[in-house]
């Protein structure tokens, strides 16, 4: 029974390709990992949001506070996250002498957004002029997420319509958008982020 044990053991770690540490994947792809951001379910940042979890909160303001965490929950450890990310970086920036960076994957739903809204925020939390450009043809939300206006945007700029600086968004953008002044004075920094929507 022993043997036959260790011999399907051996068998099941032979044929497990799963890849599941951080060292494997470094390993296995041949890059560094700059970062891991975990997964926090609303009700979590309902919890952090309000000292009182029972009190009702509207679902899209729970959803917006949840993808701005860095903003909106600078404390907790998604946002923690954000700027261990954001530290991984820009020192790899700084080595490569790199200025844009861009945010891909191979299919919906894996957290590009998230990831791109709270790292620009977080370098514009540190000083840093940040650009951000929601590339997204096809879903775009970053307007949605900072309650500004869609258009113009970026396909205004491909077209020919609008030039580049035309389109940029700052901070009074976010003032006479949805955000109130409580919210943009959560945490300082929004004066460094420009946006480009989609």
């Amino acid at each position: 029974g022993i043997i036959l044990g260790v011999v399907f053991a051996l068998l099941i770690e032979t044929f497990d390709t799963s890849i599941g540490a951080i060292e494997e994947v470094e390993e296995f792809l041949g890059v560094h990992v700059m970062g891991v951001i975990p997964f926090v379910s609303v009700e979590e940042i309902k919890t952090l949001i309000s000292d009182d979890p029972s009190t009702m909160m509207e679902e899209e303001k729970v959803r917006r506070y949840a993808r701005l965490a860095a903003h909106f929950v600078p404390s907790s450890t998604l946002s923690e996250s954000y700027k261990a990310l954001r530290t991984s970086l820009n020192f790899f920036c700084a080595e490569n002498n790199l200025k844009s960076v861009l945010f891909t994957s191979s299919s919906p739903g894996e957290g590009k957004t998230s990831i791109v809204v709270n790292l620009a925020i977080t370098m514009a939390q540190i000083g840093q002029k940040v650009l951000l450009i929601d590339g997204d043809l096809r879903r775009p939300v970053i307007s949605k997420l900072f309650g500004i206006e869609q258009v113009p945007g970026f396909t205004d700029v491909i077209l020919g319509n609008y030039e580049w600086h035309q389109t940029v968004r700052s901070i009074t953008d976010l003032m006479t958008g949805k955000m109130t002044i409580e919210d943009i004075m959560k945490t300082p920094g929004l004066d460094n982020l420009h946006i480009i929507t989609s």
